[in-house]
């Protein structure tokens, strides 16, 4: 039960990052930015995943300061992103 909470987690995040890295390059969808994160070294693909990540956290952020409405901003420019 232990092992299987780590490896769920680390899907999730690996999804949610390539969501929003197919959302921001025009062309592509989910499986083309999968195969290519999946074709990548293994340190490599924590990396992207990682940044990916850090910058939704720092736009999170930087929207926190602008209160309730900034907020609001941020989530629907994630939903729109991600789709």
């Amino acid at each position: 039960m232990r092992r299987s909470i780590p490896i769920w987690l680390g899907r999730m995040c690996r999804t949610v990052a390539v969501a929003v890295i197919a959302g921001l390059w025009p062309g592509t969808d989910d499986d083309a930015v999968e195969a290519r994160l999946r074709a990548m070294p293994a340190r490599r693909q924590a990396a992207i995943v990682a940044a990916v990540l850090v910058a939704l956290l720092a736009a999170a952020m930087v929207a926190a300061q602008f209160g309730p409405l900034g907020m609001a901003v941020f989530f629907a420019a994630v939903l729109f992103i991600a789709r």
